[in-house]
């Protein structure tokens, strides 16, 4: 991800007392100039329903190194793992 965009605020789901992280996966595929295609993005794991909005803005919003094959750009899935919690002092 080649991206200059922030990171989203992260909402923690309402059921828990915070103590839990959001644990969230990723999945988009993108194209072989660096773009994401959004009718392929995916958020799964705890958290994703609140998340999903913020993800996909900032996800279709960032620039993608393509994947390669024999030098040449091609079409890659993207995945990535996202973990965040609410730290207390």
């Amino acid at each position: 991800m080649l991206s200059r965009v922030s990171a989203p605020e992260l909402r923690i789901p309402t059921t828990t007392s915070g103590r839990s992280p959001v644990r969230v996966t990723i999945e988009v595929l993108i194209d072989s100039t660096g773009r994401p295609d959004m009718t392929s993005f995916k958020v799964m794991g705890y958290g994703a329903s609140e998340n999903r909005d913020a993800l996909a803005r900032w996800i279709e919003q960032a620039f993608f190194r393509p994947a390669r094959r024999s030098g040449q750009p091609v079409p890659g899935l993207y995945r990535m793992k996202l973990e965040a919690r609410i730290v207390r002092r």
